[in-house]
């Protein structure tokens, strides 16, 4: 019953949007921008973030924001504060009243946070030309950011905070061994298989859902048949079952099954660090780079930032990082259009995604950052982050798999790719079953 009240609400909600979305709404929102700012006439702009409470962004925000308001004492910036996934509501229920605010931090444009569809409707404001116009922007990310940002080769987001797919090797694990860390694919598989036969885990991850096998099979599937193809396949616009899809199920069926913990199918991402990584029983670990600050100081000591190797024969000829953003800065359409509050926003928006503050952002909240050619201090941001980090920023970009799946569709992923890779049935089953989930011709 939940659900389904759940579903009506969702869809009146799109609806209300969509008949609420009046021709100026769907105006080109890059109107040419007043000289600049006022500073005899009084703004509010307001403000809507998730960063409170106990969040390490908190404190970093609110000073940001109050030393904006001391160098432009005409403005009030007023804060609306959501904690965690309530501002995912707030936003939607913003955008159903037509009242989004004139700047918040957002997820992605994925369609399990719902933003796409009202920036669809006209209430975001598109920010295209602006980003390709303005010196500000010019090689401060990279093009996977920026795809990231956009939809429907609009421009609605500006990066704010990121992750990657860290992979570590414990050398101390290794060494005691006797095994040599693998860089090549093939000397991956023979690594696995000699530590295995030394009676030592390879893989300390969990499989459970949403998972640390999840980004592995990301990896390997990008790599193999290549990111924006996987990409097609998942949005339904060719099969899934194909010969490049089964050998990349193969692939991940020799690289991970039998060899990840016992119970990897019942536990938890955190569960797997504290039970394999940081009791040191484990080779390899494969994670979202947030994972880092749960990974005790004395074992980070001993690992080594690698990267997922070239697969011979796979579509992608360079070597990839899994990265995507978590969190960008977003503004109202109508505030954008507003000749008063656009050269505030322009403003403040650039502090908050400046290379000085995203310096702050790592340093201080330990927050992976997207921005290019960063300066981060390693004994502030952690030698094994920055490590990553540098890893992740010099290689192009693969989107993480997942965030083209609707709810529906992941809600049937996750428990088809657990079992799978804790060993219950075969490549061949595998991709059968979701080209079921993702090919809408097929059904």
């Amino acid at each position: 019953m939940k659900k389904t009240v759940a579903h009506i609400l969702l869809i009146t909600m799109f609806i209300l949007i969509a008949a609420g979305c009046s021709p100026a709404d769907n105006a080109s929102t890059a109107s040419t921008p007043p000289a600049g700012p006022d500073k005899n006439k009084k703004v509010t702009l307001r403000f809507a973030t998730n960063w409170v409470g106990t969040s390490p962004m908190t404190k970093i925000v609110r000073d940001l924001l109050e030393q904006f308001k001391k160098d432009y004492p005409n403005v009030t910036i007023e804060v609306e504060e959501s904690p965690g996934n309530d501002h995912i509501t707030k936003i939607k229920l913003d955008a159903v009243s037509d009242r989004i605010p004139d700047f918040f931090n957002y997820w992605r444009l994925d369609p399990g946070f719902g933003l796409d569809e009202i920036a669809r409707a006209g209430k975001v404001a598109d920010l295209t030309d602006w980003v390709k116009t303005d010196p500000f922007f010019k090689d401060l990310f990279d093009e996977s950011a920026w795809k990231t940002a956009t939809l429907d080769n609009k421009t609605y987001g500006i990066p704010g905070t990121m992750f990657y797919t860290a992979i570590y090797a414990n050398k101390e694990v290794f060494d005691k061994a006797g095994v040599p860390i693998p860089a090549t694919w093939d000397e991956w598989l023979s690594a696995v298989k000699a530590l295995k036969a030394k009676g030592v885990l390879p893989f300390g991850i969990s499989v459970k859902g949403d998972s640390q096998g999840v980004r592995t099979f990301d990896y390997v599937f990008s790599n193999m048949v290549g990111n924006d193809r996987v990409r097609d396949m998942i949005m339904g616009k060719e099969p899934f079952s194909t010969p490049e899809t089964l050998k990349a199920a193969q692939m991940v069926h020799e690289l991970l099954v039998g060899n990840v913990p016992e119970d990897a199918i019942a536990i938890a991402n955190d569960v797997a660090v504290a039970k394999y990584l940081n009791t040191g029983k484990a080779a390899l670990f494969i994670d979202n780079s947030s994972a880092i600050n749960s990974i005790k100081p004395e074992i980070q000591e001993k690992l080594v930032a690698l990267k997922f190797p070239l697969i011979p024969g796979g579509a992608q000829k360079t070597q990839n990082f899994e990265k995507d953003l978590t969190q960008l800065f977003y503004m109202g359409s109508k505030a954008w259009l507003d000749k008063d509050k656009r050269p505030y926003l322009e403003e403040l928006l650039k502090r908050f995604a400046s290379r000085e503050q995203a310096k702050i952002y790592a340093e201080v909240a330990q927050q992976t950052v997207p921005q290019l050619e960063m300066n981060i201090d390693p004994a502030k941001y952690g030698r094994l982050a920055t490590d990553g980090l540098k890893n992740a920023q010099s290689a192009p970009g693969n989107k993480w798999l997942p965030s083209y799946m609707s709810p529906d569709q992941r809600a049937k992923f996750e428990p088809l790719i657990s079992s799978y890779l804790g060993g219950e049935g075969t490549p061949e089953k595998f991709v059968v079953e979701m080209d079921k989930i993702f090919n809408v011709k097929a059904k």
